[in-house]
């Protein structure tokens, strides 16, 4: 049974660029709730953190991620660590005389021109890793890559995603995420064809099976030039001390006999306490993704059983501006105000932001905002488009207005 709603139309754009606001007018408009699962900070906290089960905050943290809650998700991955000394000042001196710091985004790109698979990883409850793997992707394309694989894509949906242009509900879970969302839609905006990867089992196998998806979608692409982003240490080359024996990177080499030039973000990421920091990032001053490299102009790489990767990226700590971290308005995107008042919905509720020809009972928004207690204003990171956003409580009651960003 389809539900008539309020939506509020904005007439005038409400933004940081400071125009006038007109009072906007009201209409009844038939809405038809978006179908996403996202879930309020009140209900992951009952959900998942009734017990200290490692497993039940990184699920909780993730959850928080997908909702721009940032501290909540950094807090539930880490609250296990323990504050850690510095390095010492002797050990400090050694690695400042071997190791010079150079933006990670130009190293990775000046490396890139000469291989033929690069893999990055990411942490899942981390959108800022998806912001370093979307700057690339307009050079790496200019350098010949066309193809781009995420294992957390549906591979159920990819035919569709790569004609409908934007992920769904359907096509991943990470991707609800909305920078995973936005990756997603400048690959396939610049040209790529998007494939899943994801292998069945767990451990061993699915490292193997993995790998052989990748070698399957590559074997009539014998010189093609692929991008791929992975989760955590899925992108390490070399024998691993554990049960899976190889990583999927690793088993890329051994099935397909391409050596891929593979990216570390997740040791030295940013945390959101400076507590939890390793103790060499304690000691380091970075404004941006930041990768250290020796005379030969080899990246650092850490200890040795770090070791199997590449390149090393260390994050800079979040500066946030209106409440926000300020490195997602990476890629053109700017501050974009928004008038709370009109807004008459019980808390907490969530504030969408959807690209204007996509259908928003299913697309994933281009940014998301709990609005939890009464605020007047609150911000969007987004760049010149149209846009429909939808206000949705806790019980499903929506308004919507639209909104275009000049």
């Amino acid at each position: 049974m389809r539900r008539i709603f309020i939506s509020i139309l904005f007439i005038s754009f409400i933004g940081a660029c400071q125009e006038e606001k007109k009072k906007p007018t009201i209409e009844i408009k038939e809405i038809t709730p978006n179908a996403h699962s996202y879930q309020f900070s009140d209900e992951i906290e009952l959900k998942y953190l009734s017990d200290t089960l490692d497993l039940q905050h990184q699920i909780a943290g993730t959850q928080y991620s997908f909702i721009g809650n940032f501290k909540a998700a950094s807090d539930n991955f880490y609250f296990r660590i323990a504050d850690r000394e510095p390095l010492d000042d002797s050990s400090f001196s050694s690695f400042e005389s071997e190791f010079k710091g150079t933006n990670a985004h130009d190293y990775i790109l000046e490396r890139a021109k000469k291989e033929q698979i690069v893999i990055i990883n990411e942490a899942h409850h981390k959108p800022k890793h998806r912001v370093l793997t979307k700057k690339l992707l307009q050079e790496l394309y200019n350098e010949g890559f066309r193809y781009f694989g995420a294992e957390a894509l549906n591979e159920l949906d990819v035919t569709d995603l790569n004609f409908r242009k934007y992920p769904i509900g359907y096509s991943g879970f990470y991707t609800k995420e909305p920078q995973f969302g936005v990756l997603i839609r400048e690959a396939l905006r610049i040209g790529y064809e998007v494939f899943a990867y994801e292998g069945e089992g767990n451990g061993k196998p699915r490292e193997i099976n993995q790998a052989k998806k990748i070698q399957e979608f590559l074997k009539d692409k014998p010189n093609a030039k692929t991008l791929i982003h992975c989760g955590y240490q899925h992108a390490q080359e070399g024998k691993i001390n554990s049960s899976w024996e190889k990583a999927m990177a690793g088993r890329v080499l051994e099935l397909t006999g391409i050596n891929p030039l593979t990216v570390n973000q997740t040791k030295y990421d940013n945390k959101f306490e400076f507590k939890y920091l390793s103790p060499l990032q304690k000691r380091i001053d970075i404004t941006e993704p930041t990768v250290f490299v020796d005379s030969y102009n080899v990246s650092f790489e850490g200890k040795a059983d770090t070791s199997g990767f590449d390149i090393m990226v260390f994050h800079e700590q979040n500066v946030y501006d209106n409440g926000r971290a300020t490195w997602l308005l990476a890629g053109n995107k700017k501050w974009v105000e928004i008038d709370l008042n009109p807004i008459k919905l019980d808390y907490p509720y969530f504030l969408l932001a959807f690209k204007n020809g996509e259908n928003i009972t299913e697309a994933i928004p281009m940014d998301l905002l709990e609005i939890a207690d009464s605020l007047q204003t609150a911000h969007f990171a987004l760049s010149k488009e149209k846009y429909e956003i939808v206000a949705q409580s806790i019980t499903k009651k929506t308004v919507s207005f639209e909104l275009e960003v000049k």
